[in-house]
């Protein structure tokens, strides 16, 4: 393989995974009918600090409904904030629980405050 071609290589690999020990933050935005996460679906490497933002005057309540947090809930206080490390990798979904933040139907969040990120080795 020539050096060129190591280059590029290279290069790709580094856009394609976050840098270890990078933290990803996911803010709560928005208002009443309108609340949503971003970003949407962040990548993090396992052991990184995953750190939510509250820029709301509401409390929100993130409930976990697939992955390896799943039935683990975190109160997300108005204009604060709170982080936690995932451990394992694979992908976590959570949504805002408060009545009127997300609508959930056939075991999915489907509209308002439904978040989700991806965690890699």
């Amino acid at each position: 393989m020539n050096g060129r071609v190591a280059g590029v290589l290279a290069s790709l690999l580094a856009l394609g995974s976050p840098a270890v020990g990078a933290a990803v933050k996911i803010k709560a935005k928005g208002s009443p009918g309108s609340f949503s996460f971003s970003p949407d679906d962040p990548h993090v490497q396992k052991g990184s600090k995953v750190a939510w933002k509250n820029t709301t005057s509401y409390t929100h309540e993130l409930t976990f409904y697939k992955g390896k947090w799943e039935g683990k809930s975190f109160t997300l206080p108005a204009n604060g904030n709170f982080s936690k490390k995932p451990k394992k990798t694979g992908k976590y979904l959570y949504r805002c629980t408060v009545p009127g933040h997300s609508t959930f139907s056939g075991g999915e969040c489907t509209s308002g405050m439904c978040g989700a990120f991806h965690v890699a080795n």
